[in-house]
């Protein structure tokens, strides 16, 4: 992804990375479509666990998480599909709990509509 936007941003906005942040936008294009693709290959399971945290927006821990996932799942499935999601860059973990990078909750929350 990150040569992707570099390009974009090297083509599009003469190498000003300022100038391309002012416009607000992360998600497009290529990045779209790749963010697209690893999306459109998660279970239903995954997918309600990337909407739960682009609901809520800020680091959740997993008890937390745990409580919000509808139906209900075992600690230990979801310990399985958070690290999955881990693992295709979807999510992260920081010492507040797990979250998605800002281009990644955009295309989630887009796809809310």
């Amino acid at each position: 992804m990150l040569k992707i936007v570099a390009t974009t941003i090297h083509f599009l906005f003469s190498s000003k990375i300022d100038i391309f942040l002012a416009h607000g936008v992360t998600v497009f294009g290529d990045i779209y479509d790749l963010l697209d693709q690893q999306f459109q290959r998660l279970s239903d399971l995954e997918k309600t666990v990337i909407y739960s945290l682009a609901i809520h927006r800020k680091p959740i821990l997993m008890p937390e998480l745990l409580n919000e996932i509808i139906p209900p799942v075992t600690s230990q499935k979801l310990l399985g599909i958070l690290e999955s999601l881990k693992l295709l860059s979807l999510i992260e973990f920081n010492g507040n709990g797990f979250t998605m990078q800002n281009d990644v909750m955009e295309y989630v929350t887009n796809q809310f509509g």
